[in-house]
């Protein structure tokens, strides 16, 4: 919400999507951005239906999780005027390893903390119960094949364990755009 609040005091008009078993949507098997990112293809469906928005610039925006599921559905949208991918993860395998090892003390995530086989094990079962691979959760390939003219902007933040800064930079790496169409914070 403060970033749209942001937006909307700049005259943009803002919607915010909560995904699946996140806020007070609906459960359904988490699937780490690859079903999400089907509520987000609806998402952009369900505007650029409303009468007068067909053609309205349209930026997508993810943070952490979510950007997940704005880079799998990037290539099911065409016409974005920019997308914002804000901690933004390369893999979804690695990205759980890292989570799943968290170890920082009195940090109340810490309790994830697992050691393989553990991690592993814990990773298969999610796949197992949801119903997909978590190979298949690759938004780095997906981002490095975007159309060339398409602005992004990445951004990272230097203790972010999640979405490390070495991670946020090799996505930028591999962005196809000239470095006018891309920015990294």
């Amino acid at each position: 919400e403060p970033v749209a609040s942001m937006w909307r005091e700049l005259g943009c008009e803002c919607w915010l999507l909560e995904l699946r078993n996140h806020g007070g949507s609906t459960r359904a098997p988490f699937t780490a951005g690859l079903r999400e990112s089907d509520d987000v293809v609806r998402a952009v469906e369900f505007v650029r239906k409303q009468a007068g928005r067909e053609r309205t610039p349209l930026i997508l925006w993810g943070v952490s999780l979510g950007t997940l599921a704005v880079s799998m559905a990037l290539p099911r949208i065409d016409g974005l005027a920019g997308v914002v991918l804000d901690a933004p993860m390369d893999d979804l395998t690695a990205a759980a390893h890292r989570m799943l090892s968290f170890d920082r003390g009195p940090d109340r995530r810490s309790w994830l903390h697992l050691s393989e086989p553990w991690r592993s094990l814990v990773i298969l079962s999610l796949e197992q119960w949801s119903g997909f691979r978590a190979r298949d959760v690759s938004p780095g390939e997906v981002l490095a094949n975007l159309p060339q003219d398409l602005p992004v902007l990445l951004v990272g933040e230097g203790i972010d364990d999640r979405a490390p800064p070495d991670t946020v930079e090799r996505l930028f790496a591999r962005l196809p755009m000239p470095a006018e169409r891309k920015q990294l914070w």
